[in-house]
């Protein structure tokens, strides 16, 4: 019998604050095979999880002989006013994958998510991972809308408009920000998450005129969480200048990535594809009402 084919003993149950290294361990084993290459630090765990408001007591881990080899973490908010579950992420270990160990996962949490109030369960899927989509599906996700990654290129030439005025600030005043949508970010990059993790982002307003008329949002390391301009001040040259601040402040080899971004906003994706930005993933962002 081939060790595929053997019956596993698996054990299924929440964590705590003391699974964490072996999450993070977990995580690391989990994702050394996949499509684009993944690598992150315990540091950069911890803060991904700061950011997605998981609870470790109230997400899964799987454990054979106590050894953890695989997790669904589960982050709680609010989303479209309902109460909401986001599944931050979810791993098998390649040895044990296609032995029924992310099903089970989800038979496990969604009764005791259902008990707690839980209305829907938020997660995003790369488009691409096949297996994951079927499972996805059977438990009964539908896809609300794709989001779009996009790197940028190695030669990135910005135009600035140089009357744009750009200023760093530290605390942003979301309902001034939030005006300036045609769409709403992720859960992960949405204003609630920002927050949770505020010290760790950098904020640019763009003024043209003495008047506010646009910001950004990004990583130290260039991850761009929001840009939004003014609809009334937009091919003037303010998101250029935004984006150009963003890359001279920091280090110096800072590159910056867009992601998570709605496919139905035409013009903020053309905005980014004309800058030759290039798309290298797309997630679909999937539901399930409980």
């Amino acid at each position: 019998m081939s060790d595929r084919n053997k019956t596993l003993n698996v054990n299924y149950r929440h964590l705590s604050a003391n699974d964490f290294a072996a999450a993070h361990q977990t995580c690391l084993a989990a994702f050394s095979d996949y499509f684009v290459p993944f690598e992150i630090s315990e540091m950069q765990f911890q803060n991904n999880l700061s950011q997605n408001a998981v609870d470790l007591n109230r997400s899964v881990g799987a454990f054979i002989d106590q050894s953890m080899v695989g997790y669904a973490l589960c982050g709680f908010g609010l989303w479209n006013g309902k109460s909401t579950a986001y599944i931050s992420g979810t791993g098998v270990i390649p040895e044990f994958r296609h032995r029924g160990i992310g099903a089970r996962m989800f038979d496990f949490i969604i009764p005791k998510l259902a008990e707690i109030g839980t209305e829907q369960i938020l997660l995003e899927v790369i488009s691409k991972n096949e297996n994951a989509l079927k499972l996805y599906r059977k438990l009964g996700f539908e896809c609300q809308r794709n989001l779009e990654i996009f790197e940028q290129p190695k030669s990135l030439e910005l135009k600035p408009n140089r009357s744009v005025r750009i200023k760093k600030i530290e605390n942003p005043d979301w309902n001034a920000f939030e005006k300036f949508w045609e769409g709403k970010p992720s859960w992960q990059f949405s204003s609630e998450a920002i927050q949770r993790e505020i010290l760790r982002k950098e904020f640019y307003v763009a003024y043209f005129d003495n008047e506010f008329v646009g910001y950004g949002v990004c990583s130290p390391k260039g991850i761009i969480s929001q840009l939004a301009v003014d609809r009334n001040h937009r091919r003037k040259g303010i998101g250029a200048a935004i984006l150009a601040e963003m890359l001279a402040n920091g280090d110096e080899k800072k590159s910056l990535r867009f992601s998570n971004i709605d496919s139905s906003l035409h013009e903020t994706i053309g905005f980014i594809e004309h800058l030759s930005f290039s798309r290298i993933l797309v997630q679909f962002e999937m539901i399930k009402p409980l």
